[in-house]
């Protein structure tokens, strides 16, 4: 009779019959290693369970991503009774939130753009104007401006192409809406390769600049990039 190990078992096969006898664990198989592994994951997820609750609310805010579960953290908060450091992660916590959701309308915006139905070549002939209706369609729908719907076209464009790193850390809350508005901007009617190198310059500071002195820094890095064509 032949025997094939099978896990924690062994295997007989005898005259065209089979059948499977299981031994118990000794020291230094497979099942204790695997055991001992997973008891010490178990045990290391819940000393990191211990430090998170052990820290303060405001601290917890701080790192996290913006995420459903940050607003609804947020949301289940009393402000009143919340200290100081509290309410101002909350402030910071809520722009995340904020950016994430901006990230999401642009790049839906430019989805929309690249539909069959919102691109008539004949309108433009008619028109004497754009063939594309996007801008129109989210006008009507969010009762905001015109020029305000194209500037999120335009937007979502940029952040999910020729931008998309910037367009990442808006989503992940890195950077805010007033920010990214000014890497699209600034680079919209640059070449490709100038906007890309410019983002690559500038993003990575992004996050502790102001919009005015991001786009102080976007023009100096265009100089340095394309002397010729800023």
């Amino acid at each position: 009779m032949a025997q094939e190990l099978v896990g924690g078992a062994a295997r007989g096969e005898d005259e065209g019959s089979s059948r499977v006898q299981f031994w118990p664990a000794e020291p230094g198989s497979v099942r204790v290693l695997l055991a001992s592994q997973r008891s010490g994951l178990e045990a290391a997820l819940s000393a990191m369970v211990a430090v998170w609750e052990a820290l303060p609310e405001a601290a917890r805010l701080a790192q996290m991503l913006p995420t459903p579960a940050l607003m609804t953290r947020i949301l289940a908060l009393d402000l009143d009774e919340a200290d100081d450091a509290t309410l101002v992660e909350v402030a910071a916590a809520a722009r995340r939130v904020q950016a994430a959701a901006q990230e999401t309308l642009t790049r839906a915006a430019a989805i929309l753009a690249e539909r069959s139905a919102m691109n008539q070549p004949a309108l433009a002939l008619v028109t004497g104007g754009e063939a594309c209706t996007a801008g129109d369609e989210l006008s009507i729908r969010l009762t905001a401006p015109r020029y305000e719907c194209l500037s999120l076209v335009r937007q979502g464009i940029m952040l999910t192409t020729i931008l998309a790193k910037t367009g990442t850390a808006l989503r992940l809350g890195r950077i805010d809406v007033a920010k990214a508005k000014a890497m699209v901007d600034a680079l919209y009617e640059v070449p490709w390769q100038a906007a890309m190198a410019v983002e690559d310059l500038v993003l990575p500071r992004a996050a502790g600049r102001t919009p005015q002195q991001l786009r102080r820094d976007i023009s100096k890095a265009l100089i340095s990039v394309d002397p010729d064509g800023a």
